[in-house]
């Protein structure tokens, strides 16, 4: 939730390349822009080691690379579910210095972390690399007065994927939603994250074929602001519970109902602070068990801090296998049924680089706030954000990261 709701970390983001396709339904498209077939562009960039180094350079998030104006200058994105405005942090000034934009009358107010500032916003041509483009796009430019904001001036590229309602700059309509809209594609994306692994995939404006999605796998999206669902429980796989996710309630990022939400853009998973404590004195049981304490230091299960850069430890995967199978598990569609989905050992210790690893859980700062799902959940399923019908699919992704 990239800079406008939860407190975010570059450091806590784990860098990855994704493919990114434009999937179609070829029967509607009325510009042969992106016909069902096309090269995906991430397939197109492994190809070339030089080129792939130009476009994901600085690669510190799961990203997609997007063009501006119409001189097609690229920026590399996080592509983020937890906000849902197009936000250029980096090469600023290829933004503000350029003819090729319109700069508007009205800032916005955008917040990093605990750091925020009132930032420009522009108008101009935007495109995916699938060849699709909208016209006129709004869009926040870390910026004042066109000179780089020197209190944003970390902020990375975003483009949200988030409900038009948490939108800073245009409450109608996101790049998302002209997207779909202009050039006829369905209503829907799905991401499968495979952490440092090969496999990676975002799709926009269609699903992925690696997998199908069963009315079995699917929960209701039930705020559309953020993706908020109601998850119920955590446990431990055919064993222990570490309790149940927040009821209904009322928050910015989910305005009713339940407070559990899925967003890309943050790293680990925010439970509230009895859940957080119930896992770690399992955890520090399996690890006592396990022969496995002189591994860990009291602090890594002490993390506090969300920075994931304090707690990490080299952890073999030999030793991974001999901690359990999490489950978390979500209203059906019918009301009667769970959908499952199993966090494996080496996605809930998250794989940071270089051989290290964090615990991919962290207590909420406050409980009042709602749970986050980030990455250290999403990396164990392929997941379908279907926006038309106001589901999200979940299957597992075991065998499809290499």
């Amino acid at each position: 939730m990239w800079g406008l709701i939860l407190q975010k970390r570059i450091s806590i983001l784990l860098g990855v390349l994704f493919i990114l396709s434009c999937d179609s339904l070829e029967n509607k498209i009325e510009a042969s822009k992106c016909e069902v077939g096309d090269v995906l562009f991430g397939k197109h960039v492994k190809e070339s080691d030089e080129e792939s180094e130009v476009l994901f350079s600085d690669a510190g998030e799961y990203k997609a690379v997007i063009s501006l104006g119409e001189s097609g200058k690229k920026y590399a994105v996080v592509v983020d579910t937890g906000s849902a405005d197009l936000v250029i942090g980096d090469q600023v000034q290829s933004i503000t210095n350029s003819n090729e934009f319109v700069e508007l009358p009205d800032n916005i107010e955008l917040s990093y972390g605990s750091v925020a500032g009132e930032v420009d916003t522009y108008q101009g041509l935007a495109s995916l690399q699938c060849g699709v483009s909208v016209p006129q796009q709004y869009f926040a430019v870390a910026s004042q007065e066109g000179k780089v904001h020197e209190k944003l001036s970390h902020l990375p590229n975003i483009m949200g994927l988030a409900y038009a309602s948490v939108s800073k700059i245009n409450k109608e309509k996101t790049f998302f939603d002209k997207f779909i809209e202009q050039n006829h594609y369905p209503n829907e994306f799905s991401m499968h994250l495979c952490a440092n692994k090969k496999g990676s995939e975002i799709i926009i404006g269609g699903r992925t074929d690696k997998v199908d999605f069963p009315d079995s796998s699917f929960t209701k999206i039930t705020s559309k602001a953020l993706y908020c669902v109601k998850a119920k429980e955590l446990r431990v796989k055919g064993g222990e519970s570490f309790g149940t996710f927040p009821g209904e309630g009322q928050s910015f990022q989910c305005p009713q109902g339940p407070q559990t939400f899925i967003d890309s853009g943050t790293t680990l998973n925010l439970v509230r602070n009895d859940m957080y404590n119930k896992l770690v004195n399992f955890m520090k049981k399996a690890e006592l068990d396990a022969g496995l304490q002189s591994k860990f230091p009291e602090e890594f299960w002490n993390g506090r801090d969300h920075n994931i850069d304090a707690f990490d430890v080299k952890i073999s995967d030999a030793d991974l296998e001999k901690f359990p199978v999490l489950e978390i598990s979500f209203e059906g569609l019918d009301g009667q049924h769970d959908v499952v989905v199993e966090i494996r050992p080496e996605t809930y210790f998250k794989d940071v680089g270089e051989g290290e690893r964090t615990f991919g859980f962290r207590p909420l700062q406050d409980d009042s706030e709602p749970v986050v799902l980030g990455q250290a959940f999403m990396e164990s399923a392929i997941t379908l954000f279907d926006r038309e019908n106001s589901q999200i699919g979940m299957v597992s992704n075991d065998g499809y990261c290499q």
